[in-house]
Formats: C-alpha cells, sequence, structure tokens
C-alpha cells in the first residue's frame, strides 16, 4: 500500500462522508501507521487524527471507517504529501512524494523518485529531517577485507557480531571498515 492511496480521499462513515484525508501519523518506534490526518470536508479547519484501526477497506474513491471517533496522536511522525525533505547537512532532497506500507509498516519514502528507509527519519515538523545513511548498520554486508573478528564467517552485520566487535574494543575500526567510508 502506498500513502497516495489514503491521502486526499474522503473518509465515509456509514453512509456519510465525515472528512478528507490529508496524510498518515506512523510510530516513531516501528513505522506502524496509527492514525489518519484529516480535516473537515466542509470547512478545512483545524486537523484532528482518527485511529487507523478504524478502516474498514479502501477503494478509489474513499476510505470506509466503522466509526468517527477523533483522537490526538502520540508519538508519532505525521507525513503529509508535499512536506519538505531535508538532509542532516541541510540540503533540499526534495518533497515528500509519496510513502510505501508493507506488512503493515512504513518501510520507506519516496522523494525526488528516490526511495529512503523508514530509519533514516531523524525528525518530523514543518520538513522531515533525514539522515544520509541507517543509523544501525544491520543487516549491511561486509566488504572483504574487513576487521578481523575472530571466527567471523558471516557476510552480513549482525547484532552478535557488533556486540563481539565491542568485547574486542575494536568496534570504531570494524564500523570505519563498513560503507560509507568503504565502498563494496
Amino acid at each position: 500500500m502506498f500513502l497516495t492511496s489514503l491521502i486526499g480521499k474522503r473518509v465515509v462513515v456509514g453512509d456519510s462522508p465525515r472528512c478528507i484525508c490529508t496524510g498518515v501519523a506512523v510510530s516513531q518506534k516501528n513505522g506502524k501507521p496509527l492514525y489518519l490526518l484529516c480535516t473537515q470536508t466542509e470547512t478545512g479547519t483545524t486537523p484532528f487524527a482518527l485511529p487507523f484501526s478504524s478502516i474498514l477497506s479502501v477503494n478509489e474513491s474513499c476510505i470506509v471507517a466503522n466509526k468517527f471517533r477523533p483522537c490526538i496522536c502520540k508519538r508519532t511522525n505525521r507525513l503529509c504529501l508535499g512536506l519538505p525533505v531535508y538532509s542532516m547537512q541541510g540540503e533540499r532532497l526534495g518533497e515528500l512524494e509519496n510513502g510505501e506500507i508493507h506488512h503493515g509498516a512504513l518501510t520507506h519514502i519516496i522523494v525526488g523518485g528516490l526511495r529512503y528507509n523508514r530509519t533514516q527519519i531523524r525528525a518530523v515538523m514543518d520538513a522531515i529531517l533525514l539522515t544520509s545513511f541507517p543509523v544501525y548498520p544491520i543487516g549491511q554486508p561486509i566488504p572483504v577485507p574487513t576487521v578481523s573478528l575472530e571466527k567471523n564467517t558471516q557476510n552480513t552485520v549482525t547484532k552478535s557480531l557488533l556486540k563481539k566487535a565491542v568485547e574486542n574494543r575494536r568496534l570504531i575500526q570494524f564500523t570505519l571498515s563498513l560503507p560509507p567510508f568503504t565502498s563494496l
């Protein structure tokens, strides 16, 4: 599912349209969509949130919900199309064009035709701030040759491998042997 399949559609409860979806609020911790960000259809007034769990179905013209109970968003990243996106160095990367939701969680955002991993999001307010690479290198391929860690037969970074690097007092040396500091 994509954010564009939700944003801009009417939210219908029963037979009556109640509001328009203007964005999606996702958990900062795991990226799960928690709320639909909405405004009243008639007035376009103060935005409010509806629980994402109230969605019964999404079709081409509207979002069908089973209840209309506005609530408060807590500990979420509020994603609305068109939000400006910046790197940690202050470079404008573009505007939020879309987002990918797979297996019940936001996995990527799309900015300027490029996909960025959700873990790269550092802050969301009037703009989105992205790191240039994921915070933790878990799952990242290990280039060869790399810092020798006893009996290292793994070809990707894992929690146990990082723990072993800490125990051997070689974490910084190991980290510097990974991209973006080296090329694959």
